[in-house]
């Protein structure tokens, strides 16, 4: 109960800063999302991640159709069960965008918890991010993610089943340091124990303490291959 008040609190304030600030973008996500299982519990993720603007601008202003291919990121993390509940993490991502390559370092520690026939996954993350043209970027994330089924109590091959997260950000780049928060709700569909599907609405806003933040709508699409 204390985790749904929380989310209809973050919804409300999110809500509150899209009526105060102006700044939009509105377009596409797309992943192909990969897990390879390797030994001694050690597991690689891959994630090819390309996001499309459709939308953009001002909220005061008449919406006008723009199409703008903005990035593509290849993500890869390398993790370690240290049990059946908890693992650990270290990745890099290399980000092209503008003519320009983008690379970071990703440090992780994940935990799954049951509380209640109620899965929650819990990652706590940190990430560095450098580009030739951009001061450092320095993150803290904790994101908090739980999935239900439609159809029983449990997900199983061909059920559909809804996805809920919440992630907060810190950054400090050239002392300067602000927030994120983003949220998401997906309906996604087991096909089997190697592939699923989702697709939702992704909520994020940047800069949440600045006078002008901006908020970004995404139609979040995602194909999950394991093997």
């Amino acid at each position: 109960m204390k985790i749904y008040f929380s989310l209809v609190i973050c919804a409300f304030f999110m809500v509150q800063q899209v009526m105060a600030q102006n700044d939009y973008k509105l377009g596409i996500l797309s992943q192909l999302n990969s897990d390879v299982s390797l030994q001694k519990n050690y597991k690689l993720n891959a994630k090819l991640e390309t996001r499309q603007i459709f939308y953009q601008g001002q909220t005061n202003e008449k919406m006008l159709f723009g199409y703008d291919y903005e990035r593509s990121d290849l993500e890869l993390v390398l993790s370690k069960k240290i049990n059946s509940l908890n693992a650990v993490g270290l990745g890099y991502l290399i980000r092209l965008k503008d003519g320009e390559t983008t690379h970071r370092m990703i440090q992780q520690y994940s935990i799954i918890q049951n509380i209640n026939k109620v899965r929650l996954g819990h990652r706590f993350r940190t990430d560095q991010t450098f580009s030739a043209h951009s001061d450092p970027r320095f993150r803290i994330r904790y994101r908090i993610s739980t999935d239900k089924s439609l159809q029983g109590q449990s997900i199983d091959p061909k059920e559909f089943y809804l996805k809920f997260s919440s992630e907060i950000l810190g950054t400090l780049q050239k002392k300067t340091f602000d927030t994120e928060i983003r949220a998401l709700t997906s309906l996604g569909y087991y096909i089997n124990d190697s592939n699923k599907v989702e697709a939702g609405i992704d909520y994020r806003m940047e800069e949440v303490t600045q006078k002008t933040s901006t908020h970004l709508g995404w139609l979040n699409i995602g194909w999950y291959y394991s093997f």
